[in-house]
């Protein structure tokens, strides 16, 4: 394991940079440490959006790596933190923006658990639509291009699915064929050369598009190894924000988080 992986794990297993909402909040956003170290303009956007709709905003990891190096125990911990933390503001709903999170956290948090393209899908089609049409902006998004499947949804490709309800992708091709971009443990420890022949098999079929996808550490490592083309994510293109992923800055980024304090329901402000 190289010192870089070390020390990422060490802080994943540490978090440092947690912080939870003091008032009352049964839905909560938990964007999850890549957002808010890639994407910190759309993680703006979206917890600005969210505080609107009513949810509060949890800051922390989700201990994923941690697990996947075979720390269970401490990842398991890990978690019952994050469930005390939670349940002290009441929370009933985690509204997840990362896939990872999402794999990692659903069925063992002991709190319900939905994707954010799910929680949006029930605003845009429920009594909350207007509020949440006069939050966004009025030219919706027409996206062109090439959409990565980060490998916790490709089984089923639950996200995959919301997203193309939500927004207009009939000009962006799913790459399929195409490996994992290089993250995963077991094959991150193999060394950068292994992941950057993966990614160059993706930037093949991703032939100097735009390139989407719903994993913030996806869109970061693609940057890393140099794509050619745009590195966006999906929440981006959403809410109207031009971000490429942030990979010099990641760890002031998520750093930030840790003393800001735009974290509760802006209706129960009132």
């Amino acid at each position: 394991m190289s010192f870089g992986m070390a020390l990422s794990l060490f802080e994943k297993g540490h978090y440092p940079f947690g912080a939870y909402p003091k008032s009352a909040c049964s839905s909560v956003l938990f964007p999850g440490c890549s957002m808010t170290s890639q994407f910190p303009r759309t993680t703006d956007a979206l917890v600005g959006l969210c505080r609107h709709m009513g949810m509060g905003v949890a800051y922390d990891c989700c201990a994923m790596a941690v697990a996947s190096s075979g720390k269970a125990e401490r990842a398991d911990r890990i978690l019952a933190r994050i469930r005390e933390r939670l349940e002290r503001v009441g929370c009933t709903e985690v509204v997840l923006a990362c896939p990872n999170c999402y794999a990692h956290m659903a069925g063992k948090l002991g709190i319900r658990c939905i994707s954010i393209y799910e929680k949006l899908l029930q605003w845009q089609e429920g009594p909350q639509a207007g509020r949440l049409a006069g939050l966004l902006s009025e030219e919706r998004p027409h996206l062109r291009g090439a959409l990565f499947t980060p490998c916790p949804d490709r089984a089923r490709r639950v996200w995959e699915s919301q997203v193309r309800m939500l927004m207009d992708m009939g000009e962006v091709e799913r790459l399929r064929g195409v490996p994992c971009c290089g993250l995963k443990p077991g094959i991150a420890e193999k060394g950068a050369p292994i992941a950057r022949k993966l990614d160059e098999a993706v930037f093949v079929k991703a032939a100097g598009r735009v390139l989407y996808t719903t994993c913030a550490s996806c869109a970061g490592q693609f940057a890393r190894m140099g794509y050619a083309g745009q590195v966006r994510h999906v929440l981006g293109a959403y809410l109207g924000v031009d971000e490429a992923p942030d990979c010099v800055r990641a760890i002031p980024n998520r750093a930030r988080r840790k003393f800001d304090r735009n974290l509760e329901p802006l209706e129960e402000r009132r």
